[in-house]
């Protein structure tokens, strides 16, 4: 086991973060992300004196060809590294130092609480750990890229308003592990919820509710508005002699035409009967159906009608 002072110190160092995808992954509580960082670690084995190799300071060697720290995201579905083996160096000098810089597609562990959807915000983390050196065989530290633009991090749906970066040891009975940690807050961009769904379901519940308490109302304008077509069924269904004859004993009980009474319609029809009977009203009464907004003239009730409430010219 090598000592606290021969023990590697990795510096792993947040490049890029692109949020890929959290909506659709939102069920399985996962964060999609593309997260780019680099590793720099000193390697004294890889050490030479320049002057000996005609002044060459640094070179470049294939990912294969050197060692490189075993540091991996924890808790995470899958790794995908967005680079062919073939086109990943690293850039070495003469004191030993040694970086790597990879760009991976991952799918880590992330609880999402949408209690207060679609003002939410949510906080994911990126932890990155070794899985076969324990934390006093190399030392790790985070830091966050002084060029990375926190604003453009996001997504569409998603704005990220911070990154905090931070290392911890976790003890066990015989070992100890050390976690990096990169703790993405986000909180999510409402404006197309509210446009497209919190706005239209709003509207539409006021007016089914306003609806249901203005039917009647609707209904009485409807009938109050439709004195023509009311004149041109009672013409329709109510035959000259029959209007003639209904005329004779029945006076003026309705001030406007048409009129309401009780439940029912009257409509004049008296301009059918002739000019020898133009001093009185003649009523049709229609009824309304306020289910289905049809309207129909019943010959049965007219009949009663005016037999109850007709009055002899005086």
């Amino acid at each position: 086991m090598l000592s606290k002072s021969n023990r590697f110190d990795i510096v792993t160092m947040l490049i890029d973060y692109n949020l890929s995808d959290l909506l659709q992954s939102a069920p399985r509580q996962l964060m999609t992300v593309i997260f780019e960082y680099a590793m720099t670690w000193v390697d004294e084995r890889l050490s030479w004196d320049p002057k000996e190799y005609d002044d060459i300071d640094h070179i470049y060697v294939l990912r294969s060809n050197v060692w490189i720290p075993e540091i991996t995201p924890f808790d995470s579905l899958e790794v995908v590294e967005t680079r062919p083996d073939y086109k990943q160096h690293v850039p070495i000098t003469y004191q030993g130092v040694a970086s790597f810089y990879t760009s991976i597609v991952t799918s880590v562990v992330c609880p999402i609480d949408v209690t207060f959807f679609p003002f939410d915000q949510q906080n994911c983390s990126m932890k990155l750990l070794s899985y076969s050196f324990f934390s006093d065989e190399i030392g790790m530290q985070n830091e966050i890229n002084k060029n990375l633009q926190i604003s453009g991090v996001g997504n569409d749906e998603w704005e990220v308003t911070d990154i905090l970066a931070r290392s911890e040891i976790r003890y066990n009975a015989s070992e100890s592990d050390q976690i990096n940690e990169f703790t993405f807050f986000m909180k999510r961009n409402p404006s197309y919820y509210v446009a497209l769904i919190i706005i239209p379901s709003f509207v539409l519940t006021f007016l089914c509710v306003a609806g249901l308490f203005t039917s009647p109302l609707i209904v009485d304008d409807l009938g109050k508005m439709s004195s023509t077509t009311c004149r041109s069924q009672a013409q329709r269904y109510l035959d000259g002699d029959t209007q003639c004859a209904l005329a004779g004993g029945l006076r003026r009980i309705c001030p406007e035409k048409p009129c309401r009474y009780g439940s029912i319609w009257l409509v004049n029809v008296s301009s059918m009967c002739g000019p020898e009977i133009k001093a009185y009203d003649v009523y049709g009464i229609i009824t309304i159906d306020t289910y289905r907004y049809e309207m129909s003239l019943v010959l049965v009730e007219l009949v009663v009608h005016i037999r109850e409430r007709a009055i002899s010219p005086g």
